[in-house]
């Protein structure tokens, strides 16, 4: 698992992906990761 400082809130949108990964837990293993969107600049 990975840990991040980045703080989410309840307005904030967030997008997930999600995909099969065998080879961290077998057949029924998952990917998944979160991403906050941000404004740049």
């Amino acid at each position: 698992m990975f840990e991040s400082e980045v703080e989410v809130g309840e307005g904030d949108q967030i997008i997930t992906l999600s995909t099969c990964d065998p080879a961290t837990a077998g057949k029924d293993g998952r990917l998944v990761v979160h991403g906050k969107l941000v404004k740049v600049g």
